[in-house]
Formats: structure tokens, C-alpha cells, sequence
């Protein structure tokens, strides 16, 4: 995913010509540095626009964004944009489908240390609750019953087990299908959701971040290129 600026070889021509003192083999070279100028001062943007709309857990993310500059004096072009296929779906949209039989992990509020009641969730999954470090805890095998109460019986034994215990609990009523974070004490048992595991498909709404990283640099390209040519022209 990237956005491009550029010009063909002879639209640069026919424009150096009508730049007064100026030879046409010299232009390339000045919308060559304004084109990657312009370049960079998106990927900019970029970054910025992305530290505030996304929850970054790491650095991938924003050295993802790389920028190509302009190579040779004919079809010039400078293009930026991120490598990572994620970033291309937060700019679109899309849909995230789960591969096994669980459902897409979606996680909560709680896995991010937040009030149960926080919506949206705004703070990245703490490390010792992210999906592939949790160890459901396996007690007893339960067998027959209604899906209440298995549910119970495995929020018992888990509670009864003590300390900090993840558990896989099936759909029940309004409560999700999804791992649970079990806590309390077998006296008191408070259950708490980690990750809904509810939904095969998820649809991933469009959030864009190079369009308008794009659109906040259009405006500022003229003088891009009046400083380029100014730079330029003293070498001349």
C-alpha cells in the first residue's frame, strides 16, 4: 500500500522549458529532491497520524513505513506507504476470519487492565494476557449436564484451584464464548472475559491514515518545489 508522486519524462521536459534560464536536462533534478522531499514529509504525517489513531504495541508498525525515492531523470516518481499487510486493512477495511474452530480472539477491556465498562477498549493487551502466553488451566474432565451448569462446574473448579486461572467457557445466554479470566477465591468467583472468541468473522472497519497524511501535504507542494528550485538554482 503506498501513494506515488511523479511525472513523466516529457511533462518534466515540457515544464523546464518554461522555466526562464533553465535547462531541461536540469529540472529532473529539482523535481527529483522536491518529489522526495515531498516524500518524506508525508511518511511524516504518516507516522503521526498513526501513533494517534492506533493502540502501537510495538515499532513494527511505524518502521513499516518506508519511502522509495526518485531513481533516474525520466518517469520520476517518490512513493510511500507501509509493507505491512494490516496496515493496507485499518486504510480499506475488511474481514478477519478464524482459521480454527474458536472464533477470532477479539480481546477485552480487561486483557488491556481496563475497567470492565471502558468502551472502546484504548490501551494494548498487557504482555502476560496476550493470546499465545495464556495457559488454560484444565481441571477435572466434566462430563453430562446442561452447558450451565458445566459452565459452573468449571468456574468452581477453577476457582477452587486458586490464584489466576484462564479457562475456555462456551456461549451461555449473554455471556460470550471466550476465555475467561477466573479470580477470587473459591468463596467468591469473579469471572471476567479476556478474549470473545465468538464470531468466526469479524469485519475490520476502513480507518485511514495515509489518505489523509496525503491530502495534509498536497497543499504544502508548490513550496516544496519553490524551495527545491531555489536550492537548486544557486548551484547554477
Amino acid at each position: 500500500m503506498a501513494s506515488v508522486w511523479g511525472m513523466e519524462g516529457k511533462e518534466l521536459n515540457k515544464f523546464a522549458a518554461k522555466l526562464k534560464g533553465l535547462a531541461g536536462r536540469d529540472w529532473p533534478k529539482i523535481n527529483g529532491a522536491a518529489l522526495n522531499q515531498t516524500a518524506f514529509e508525508a511518511r511524516k504525517e504518516y507516522v503521526k497520524i498513526a501513533e494517534r489513531r492506533f493502540v502501537l504495541r510495538n515499532r513494527w508498525t511505524i518502521r513499516s513505513i518506508r519511502v522509495d525515492k526518485v531513481k533516474g531523470f525520466t518517469n520520476q516518481f517518490s512513493e510511500v506507504g507501509s509493507i505491512m499487510d494490516y496496515m493496507e486493512e485499518q486504510e480499506f477495511g475488511g474481514t478477519k476470519t478464524a482459521s480454527g474452530s474458536k472464533g477470532v480472539a477479539i480481546p477485552s477491556t480487561t486483557a488491556a487492565n481496563q475497567p470492565r465498562g471502558a468502551r472502546p477498549r484504548t490501551k494494548k493487551v498487557m504482555p502476560s494476557r496476550r493470546r499465545t502466553r495464556l495457559n488454560l488451566y484444565k481441571g477435572k474432565r466434566i462430563k453430562g449436564g446442561s452447558r450451565k451448569e458445566y459452565v459452573v462446574a468449571v468456574v468452581k473448579q477453577a476457582a477452587e484451584a486458586g490464584g489466576r486461572r484462564f479457562v475456555y467457557l462456551p456461549r451461555l445466554g449473554h455471556m460470550d464464548k471466550g476465555i475467561y479470566l477466573i479470580t477470587g477465591g473459591k468463596k467468591n468467583p469473579k469471572v471476567n472475559l479476556i478474549y470473545d472468541l465468538s464470531r468466526k468473522t469479524v469485519k475490520i472497519p476502513k480507518q485511514p491514515t495515509l489518505l489523509p497524511a496525503v491530502n495534509n501535504i498536497q497543499p504544502r507542494m508548490p513550496q516544496i518545489y519553490k524551495k527545491s528550485f531555489e536550492v537548486w538554482a544557486k548551484k547554477l
